[in-house]
């Protein structure tokens, strides 16, 4: 890393490269591990095949299916990541105002400032629940001469948190007069069950919904997501679809005959989020509500959570001693412009959970006796 780091867009991205998980005790991850994998394996054929021909049309039908639209409205992209590039190569302009929560994931503010926009953080806070104002984003939205698009992220990273149907829609009724989109990274929303999962794109007809393999299924190593439109953008594929062969072109054959196979294996590829569920998440649970040491909400689902640390400010510095002396990994808050809090995940076996969290709780304990 520079010796600078805020010379880096994405100084974050470099963290989890090389910093992120060296203890034994690691609670920074924000996703699943690898699942096993014996049906993985391809034919020749499926690594060499030029994958427009079939593969790629078939799991966009697949995709579709899943999230019961047609075709026409998904795009198979590089991951999540890459179906957040487009939409802001596609709906950003140099100058332009855009719209993002505030705390983030790194990259979502990058991604505004790499294509020039300037910025309104659209704040989020542990005390609202963090859960954003609709009426602050229209007061900003009054104002805007351009069309003013909002980025964000359901269920929130870092937080965990949700929004309901009925606050999505309120934040694209603010939007909409402006012409906006709205654009919602959904990595996490397979984390809960079927009947509880709310996707922007099937509620909203100008919002874009972002999802992917990585994060409830651990299959990230395959880099498959996809985005899908809400039904006044479809249209918009075509130059979505421009933006990624300009990019990168298709996605690789291989993975995406992966990909497709996984689609067919959902429920068996949750099995291991359940056994979390079962095992780990409730020593997690207990210690967001029950240690002294943190203030923090109850996420509904999923695997992290972004506690407010009592009387700390510097968390970059408490992740440091956290790592290097009591061999726990956790994300500090200044990686989502959040300082104070610290992202903690529970997506490891229960021993790990139990005696990761004890490790956490001797840390905080010494960086207060240090009067840090």
């Amino acid at each position: 890393m520079p010796s600078d780091p805020l010379s880096l867009l994405f100084p974050y991205g470099d963290w989890v490269r090389t910093q992120s998980h060296g203890s034994a005790y690691s609670l920074a991850q924000s996703g699943m591990p690898l699942p096993e994998s014996s049906w993985l394996s391809l034919h020749a054929e499926q690594i060499s095949g030029y994958p427009t021909a079939e593969v790629l049309p078939t799991l966009e039908r697949r995709v579709g299916q899943l999230f019961g639209v047609a075709p026409e409205r998904v795009l198979t992209t590089l991951g999540a990541h890459g179906a957040m590039d487009l939409c802001a190569r596609h709906w950003l302009r140099a100058g332009q105002l855009a719209a993002v929560e505030a705390p983030a994931y790194q990259a979502l503010p990058a991604l505004l400032r790499r294509s020039g926009a300037r910025t309104f953080s659209l704040q989020r806070t542990l005390d609202s629940g963090w859960v954003p104002d609709p009426q602050a984003l229209a007061d900003q939205a009054r104002r805007s001469r351009h069309p003013l698009h909002l980025f964000l992220t359901n269920p929130h990273n870092p937080s965990g948190t949700v929004l309901d149907p009925d606050i999505l829609k309120a934040l694209a009724l603010a939007i909409e007069p402006t012409g906006g989109v709205l654009v919602c990274n959904e990595v996490y929303m397979d984390f809960a069950q079927p009947d509880q999962r709310v996707h922007a794109a099937t509620i909203v007809p100008r919002a874009v919904s972002i999802s992917s393999l990585t994060k409830a299924y651990g299959l990230g190593a395959l880099r498959t997501g996809w985005l899908i439109l809400g039904e006044d953008l479809a249209d918009q594929r075509v130059f979505l679809q421009d933006q990624a062969l300009l990019s990168y072109g298709d996605p690789p054959t291989a993975s995406l005959h992966a990909s497709l196979a996984a689609l067919e294996r959902l429920p068996e590829l949750l099995a291991p989020v359940r056994r979390v569920e079962a095992e780990s998440r409730p020593h997690f649970l207990d210690w967001l509500r029950d240690s002294p040491s943190v203030l923090s909400t109850v996420p509904p689902f999923g695997i992290m959570a972004f506690p407010r640390v009592e009387r700390v400010q510097d968390t970059l510095g408490l992740q440091a001693l956290l790592a290097e002396e009591f061999d726990v990994d956790v994300v500090a808050g200044e990686h989502f412009g959040a300082p104070g809090h610290l992202r903690v995940g529970c997506a490891v076996p229960e021993a790990t959970m139990v005696e990761g969290l004890k490790r956490l709780e001797n840390g905080i304990r010494a960086w207060h006796e240090r009067g840090r």
